[in-house]
């Protein structure tokens, strides 16, 4: 079944990694020995090439699961029995996807899917497998940790990153090649996507996930995906990849490879780059991070090394980017405008470090600009085909609906008899507060409630009730009661002695209760996967050994530094190992090391955490959380940061990061990194904000983002020496109104007018701009635009501008402040429309938010054609005064260009 060049290569990477898979060596070999001849050559891939900390983490049997459902497929399903050898090893039979725990899922799905897709063709299949997603799971945001297609089928919500490794896991069920596609952050606004990707006719096609449509190559992000200035997915080897030959679009990422495909959707250029040192000579395997501004961070959108003559070179969009080069003690960076150049040369020099006293440099103004508006390529199905389709997704809508009821009222039920139990026993007396946050509970857990309920039920004593309370919404989803109950039992044996510990150290009792609740009986650490380990690593080590740990909680980090090592081009650096299988392997990447050594604290009763700020580990001395580092460091200064207005939000409009030494992939051993702050949580007053920070280098960030996308960008550097009180007032720039128009070609579209006629939006903006209000009435946002035009309705008269107010179709139209604005503005049209997708869409195409309502889009007619010039979703004060401002400007446009036409 399989060539010579996968054997071949399977035994080479075998062989290069066999000291690492010695702990393994035995369990490997027997189920191997115990596997039909093609299975065993898939499992014996799987075993080479898979990140390390997934071989150590799985479930004896699994792997070999994924490894008989894939040639089964190959053998039986004609999608992959006709696949080529590359694209079934990557996108077929690979079980990881995304950072989603391994579950045996694929049969699962195969036996709910295999009936749906018989006798059709591949893309009527996976048209089909969507729909049965959508039928299960729907979006909803939530936290960075990815739940496993298992646990997404029993909640029936998640984040785009969970809803696509759930189609693309469903897609591989049944043997259709699947991958998913990744832009990790877009360039016009402050977000990130995730799709799908399935290979039929012969080419790579693209889909939203659990998003159906009657087509394939259409989704709500076309026209977003074609300004993206990076677009990529992942291989979990490098099996047929050619590194060398097309290092633009592939680049080597620890155990895995990054395929750049940004090119299939948006205009791209070949950016080339040549870095020296400062004596000329060319600066050999350096880190080269490319960073766009997103989230008012600098974000890393790709990364190259240099070759042996100090050049790299990467297929990217065409936007502004930051370049930085580093090694562990020199860096250049510069920004680029990647529509201007395509070529780029760096010259290293020191890195800036701590001086004696803090130094602070000038505020630096930055344009970055976004890609031009540039839709990728989609298909648009016949009119025919768009009513079946919005009858389909109504179908899978209402079915996910009943389904999700169903759990919903188990898992209700789950929590009334726990309820019952615990108030019978008196166990929530003191707190009125436990039986909602029971509720709660049960109301995230829906298809995982049984787990839950189980692990409340084993007693009935309030340190289960705690537990649960440190755990997030999604945990609840699948967490299950055999990890619960290992944690708990083990808490429960070092309580006391950890309690009279913290105590002593100077916490009174209720510091003392409330350290150990969040800090030993948790067991969630940061984004892991949760395991039954503590007990594990308490017999990992002997007496002597744990005594020490607690009496100097530093020696554990000097003891993960010293056994634990880190092959970096066997893991993939966002997978965080298990304590077990870090302890087991003695590998664990830079995360897991943090992770295990939080984890090994608390199951020596030792409060531990990662540091909200920068997610390095600490534990609890004295009155304070240390850096678990035996590196003591200086005292930092204080920076006084002053805040120019009110409403300045971080991670929207500023940030600060701070200058690291990090691990860098393939030769590239040591980097640099500006690496951002979580300030997020911190209560942030309005006007300043003093925060005590270590001594180092760092960057401050301010940014606004007008409606084209583009940013307008104030930068700070500076350094924090000895302890010394710095003040900063954060610069933040002020749009012009000429900076607030876009030019977005729309297509035409008619609303009911009041008599029951056609209007063509088109029309109404001839020789003038119109405006376009969606209404959603009785409601404050809406209720707040309303007033806005009867307020400023002289002007608005005066401006010549349409007025088009869109309300729902079966809208009552009693609406007392839609009376009162419809009588100051006699002329405005009261149009209807059955919002089902056209507000959404416009939005859309306009960058704005969608599902908000009211929509305000300003709409101009250009040479015969509807261009969106200015679009503004929910609540907003003084949108009808920019748009009035807006309006004019946009006429001066086109009665210039008329002109110069002429």
């Amino acid at each position: 079944m399989f060539s010579q060049a996968l054997t071949d290569y399977t035994r080479a990477r075998l062989a290069r990694r066999a000291d690492l898979l010695e702990p393994l060596s035995e369990q490997i070999e027997h189920e191997l020995a115990s596997q039909q001849q093609d299975v065993a050559e898939l499992l014996r891939y799987l075993y080479a090439t898979l990140p390390i900390s997934d071989v150590f983490d799985a479930a004896p049997g699994l792997l070999a699961s994924f490894a008989s459902h894939a040639v089964m497929l190959r053998r039986e399903m004609p999608w992959a029995a006709e696949a080529s050898e590359r694209i079934f090893v990557h996108d077929i039979a690979c079980p990881r996807i995304n950072n989603e725990p391994l579950t045996d899922c694929r049969d699962v799905f195969w036996r709910a899917l295999r009936d749906r897709v018989a006798g059709k063709t591949d893309v009527e299949a996976v048209i089909e497998v969507n729909y049965w997603c959508a039928e299960r799971v729907t979006y909803q945001q939530s936290d960075g940790r990815t739940l496993d297609p298992l646990a997404l089928l029993g909640c029936g919500r998640g984040r785009c990153g969970e809803e696509s490794t759930f189609l693309v896991s469903a897609l591989r069920s049944v043997g259709i090649p699947a991958r998913q596609i990744y832009t990790p952050c877009w360039a016009h606004c402050d977000d990130n996507h995730a799709w799908v990707e399935v290979h039929v006719d012969g080419r790579w096609r693209y889909l939203g996930a659990c998003e159906p449509e009657e087509v394939l190559d259409r989704g709500w992000f076309t026209a977003a995906s074609g300004r993206a200035m990076m677009v990529r997915t992942v291989l979990y080897s490098d099996f047929m990849c050619d590194l060398t030959c097309d290092r633009a679009r592939l680049a080597r990422d620890g155990s895995t490879v990054i395929e750049n495909i940004t090119s299939f959707y948006a205009p791209t250029t070949v950016l080339n780059v040549q870095v020296r040192r400062a004596d000329g000579s060319p600066a050999r395997h350096v880190q080269i991070d490319l960073s766009y501004l997103n989230a008012a961070a600098w974000r890393e959108i790709g990364h190259v090394i240099t070759d042996a003559k100090g050049s790299a070179s990467i297929e990217i969009g065409m936007g502004t980017l930051r370049l930085l080069a580093s090694d562990e003690t020199s860096m250049a960076e510069t920004l680029v405008s990647t529509s201007e150049t395509d070529r780029v040369e760096l010259v290293l020099a020191a890195a800036p470090c701590a001086a004696s006293e803090p130094v602070q440099r000038a505020w630096c103004d930055l344009d970055v600009r976004a890609p031009l508006d540039h839709p990728a390529p989609s298909s648009q199905p016949a009119p025919e085909l768009l009513g079946i389709g919005r009858a389909r997704r109504a179908r899978a809508d209402e079915h996910r609906r009943e389904r999700l009821d169903a759990l919903g009222a188990r898992s209700a039920r789950s929590a009334a008899r726990v309820i019952e139990r615990y108030r019978s026993a008196g166990a929530l007396a003191g707190d009125d507060t436990w039986e909602a946050r029971i509720g709660e509970w049960f109301g995230d857990a829906f298809g995982n409630a049984s787990e839950i309920e189980r692990f409340l039920l084993r007693d009935i004593e309030r340190d289960r009730l705690e537990l649960l309370s440190t755990l997030s919404k999604k945990d609840c989803c699948d967490a299950t009661a055999a990890i619960l109950e290992a944690h708990l039992r083990h808490a429960r044996s070092l309580r006391q002695a950890s309690l009279e510990r913290i105590e002593r150290q100077g916490a009174d009792p209720e510091l003392a209760r409330s350290l150990f609740r969040s800090f030993v009986l948790c067991p969630r650490v940061h984004t892991e996967q949760l395991s039954s380990a503590s007990e594990a690593i308490v017999a990992a080590f002997g007496d002597k050994e744990r005594e020490m740990m607690i009496e100097r909680p530093a020696s554990i980090w000097e003891r993960i530094e010293r056994e634990i090592g880190f092959a970096r081009d066997e893991h993939r650096f966002e997978l965080v190992a298990s304590p077990a299988a870090a302890l087991r392997s003695g590998q664990a990447a830079p995360q897991t090391r943090r992770t295990l050594f939080v984890c090994i604290a608390r199951a020596l009763g030792i409060p531990a955490r990662l540091n909200p700020l920068d997610l390095t580990a600490q534990y609890w001395d004295h009155g304070s959380f240390k850096e678990a580092s035996a590196v003591e460091e200086p005292d930092g200064s204080c920076l006084e940061l002053a805040f120019p207005q009110e409403g300045i939000v971080y991670g929207r409009d500023w940030s600060l990061a701070r200058l690291i030494q990090s691990a860098g992939t393939g030769d590239a051993r040591m980097r640099l990194k500006f690496d951002m702050l979580d300030l997020r949580a911190e209560q942030l007053p309005a006007a300043l904000r003093e925060m005590r920070l270590p001594r180092g280098c760092y960057r401050l960030t301010s940014t606004v983002r007008v409606p084209a996308g583009d940013q307008q960008v104030s930068e700070l550097d500076f350094e924090l020496g000895d302890p010394a009180s710095v003040a900063v007032r954060l610069r933040v720039r002020e749009p012009e109104a000429r900076d607030m128009l876009t030019r977005i070609p729309l297509e035409d579209f008619t609303l009911e007018s009041e008599d029951g006629g056609d209007l063509s939006v088109a029309v109404q903006a001839q020789g003038h701009c119109a405006l376009v209000c969606f209404l959603r009435l009785r409601e404050e946002p809406t209720e707040h635009l309303l007033n806005e035009l009867r307020e400023q309705a002289e002007q608005l008269e005066s401006s010549e501008l349409s007025i088009l107010l869109v309300v729902p179709a079966a809208a009552q139209l009693s609406d007392p402040t839609l009376s009162r604005t419809r009588s100051a503005l006699p002329e405005a049209h009261l149009c209807r429309q059955d919002f089902s997708e056209l507000p959404e869409r416009l939005a859309r195409r306009m960058f704005a938010e969608p599902g908000k309502l009211p929509l305000a889009l300003l709409v101009q007619t250009e040479r015969g054609g509807l261009i969106g010039r200015y679009a503004q979703a929910g609540y907003n004060v003084g949108t009808v005064n920019l748009v009035l401002r807006l309006a004019a400007l946009a006429n001066l446009t086109v009665s210039s260009q008329g002109e110069s036409g002429a």
